[in-house]
């Protein structure tokens, strides 16, 4: 904010709570359990979004506990890639860090097994073993996804218990060092209810219906959080009492407005080239003297790399608009 001069009264807007799905997934596969999840119950703001395809040539869970594997587009003659499982296990909850403080002491500790019989899990419980055995998963996903299961060791107390994992190929896709995964932005929107929303929504089939063979529509949901400042001369600073007058509503159209007109993307109308200062929807900014509005979207992974055709892939995304006051 280094160009916005003091005094000043700031309202910022930036997305939290990121996270994706096929439109398939979405209205079948995953529907009751992404109807719960609070990510999905709390999103206000969504992208309809076009990447590339992945699909897996070939993908395996080696003995050594490595994953093996090739996409769809390499030639028979490229190598396979090779990955340790760790690196995706790594970040479960069910991973108790103080036990495996690093991927790499996770790997150390993995075992594969053919099966989950339990005579093939004889170790020592204070080993702290995890095994891992190929599994087919409840859903049929043809070259997408590995399906894999975690099992303790048969001596220990959680014997019976086991974890089931699907790492979609999109996932190992990031460690090839060269995804690059392209994330371009179609349409964005807001929602007081994201399952009525994104029903039958005409910009999710028409993204799909203009898809190439190499690509596939994702829909990100974002839940917008919202800060404000009023800045002194002197570098002093207090949120602004009347920051609470501002309904959820109200915020959420700024935040939706803010991103459509830094991000125009393709299928959107409003906002996407007009003066948003002047609107309707920044009006309680000027009525309550906000100087000015800043729009931020920020992430640090490959999948949340976002771009238009006017605006530049990149993981930060940040504009600052300045917020003209009422003329009576």
């Amino acid at each position: 904010m280094k160009d916005i001069k003091l005094p000043c009264k700031i309202f910022k807007s930036h997305l939290v709570d990121a996270f994706f799905i096929t439109p398939e997934k979405l209205y079948r596969e995953f529907r009751t359990i992404i109807e719960k999840a609070r990510q999905f119950k709390n999103g206000r703001i969504y992208f309809v979004v076009k990447r590339p395809r992945s699909r897996f040539k070939k993908v395996k869970l080696r003995k050594d506990g490595f994953i093996s594997y090739k996409y769809e587009g390499q030639s028979m003659f490229s190598r396979s890639h090779v990955t340790p499982i760790s690196n995706f296990l790594f970040g479960l909850k069910s991973i108790d860090k103080r036990i495996y403080p690093s991927s790499e002491a996770l790997q150390k500790k993995i075992v594969y097994v053919e099966d989950s019989n339990p005579i093939l899990r004889r170790s020592n419980p204070d080993e702290d073993i995890i095994y891992v055995t190929p599994s087919k998963g409840t859903i049929e996903r043809k070259n997408r996804t590995l399906e894999i299961k975690l099992l303790p060791s048969s001596l220990s107390q959680f014997e019976g218990k086991q974890i089931d994992v699907t790492l979609f190929s999109y996932q190992l896709l990031r460690e090839t060092g060269d995804s690059n995964v392209k994330c371009k932005i179609y349409y964005i929107g807001k929602a007081n209810d994201l399952k009525e929303r994104t029903d039958g929504h005409k910009y999710i089939q028409q993204t799909q219906a203009e898809c190439g063979d190499d690509e596939e529509v994702y829909v990100y949901f974002f839940t917008p959080k919202f800060d404000a400042l009023n800045i002194n001369t002197n570098g002093t600073y207090c949120v602004p009492k009347d920051f609470n007058n501002i309904t959820d509503e109200e915020k959420v159209l700024i935040c939706e407005a803010g991103l459509i007109n830094y991000f125009k993307p393709e299928l959107n109308k409003y906002h996407k080239n007009s003066d948003i200062t002047r609107s309707g929807t920044l009006k309680k900014l000027s009525v309550n003297n906000y100087t000015h509005f800043v729009s931020h979207c920020m992430f640090d992974e490959d999948d949340y790399f976002f771009e238009t055709d006017i605006v530049k892939r990149n993981g930060d995304h940040k504009k600052t608009y300045s917020i003209k006051k009422l003329t009576r």
